[in-house]
């Protein structure tokens, strides 16, 4: 990461507890997670790199009713004709499951990588020039501006054939909202918790 491009752009630094590597997120692309306790419950597998694979089932799911063609790509993507239009990250405490991810809707090449440091020999070991050949967005590869309520709908169907669950939208309740102002003023707003290595 460009930590100095960031503060230049006014482009925010946040480390995640779950880890993984560095991603840039705007309004070009769709930001979801998905928290269960007991994930075994719903299928979710134990093993890693299997849960993973099945949470993603949900996001090509949802792709796909947008007719985009996306696989799994092992060990957190989504690809497009081998093109990155998804990542996500895993974490879990106890018997809470959390995975999050981030679905690329459209984004600007120019930004996003005067934001990222990509690690050029890996780009040059798998014959790329720029990392904009590794990673496209949902509006490139269907041709036209995707609708987010009609993304987030889907996704919402799929996850919810997925578990076997019945979402319906609710608020935070207070107490959720005092704990979150909390743990940001804590923990999230700190530098030495977001530069914490």
């Amino acid at each position: 990461m460009n930590v100095q491009e960031c503060l230049r752009r006014g482009v925010g630094i946040y480390r995640r507890t779950s880890g993984g590597g560095t991603i840039y997120e705007d309004e070009g692309q769709l930001i979801y997670g998905l928290i269960v306790r007991d994930p075994q419950r719903f299928g979710i597998p134990g093993h890693r790199q299997r849960s993973f694979a099945f949470v993603n089932k949900a996001v090509i799911g949802a792709l796909g009713d947008l007719t985009i063609h996306a696989e799994y790509a092992p060990v957190n993507d989504v690809v497009v004709v081998g093109k990155k239009i998804s990542g996500c990250a895993q974490t879990r405490r106890g018997s809470a499951f959390l995975h999050h991810g981030t679905l690329i809707m459209r984004y600007d090449p120019g930004i996003m990588f005067s934001l990222l440091t990509v690690d050029e020999d890996k780009m040059r070991s798998k014959g790329m020039i720029h990392p904009s050949q590794r990673v496209s967005s949902l509006e490139q590869e269907s041709g036209h501006p995707i609708d987010q309520q009609v993304l987030i709908s889907s996704l919402v169907d799929h996850f919810s054939k997925l578990l076997g669950i019945a979402f319906r939208p609710s608020e935070l309740s207070a107490i959720e909202v005092e704990q979150s102002s909390r743990l940001v003023e804590e923990r999230y707003s700190q530098d030495a918790w977001n530069y914490l290595r």
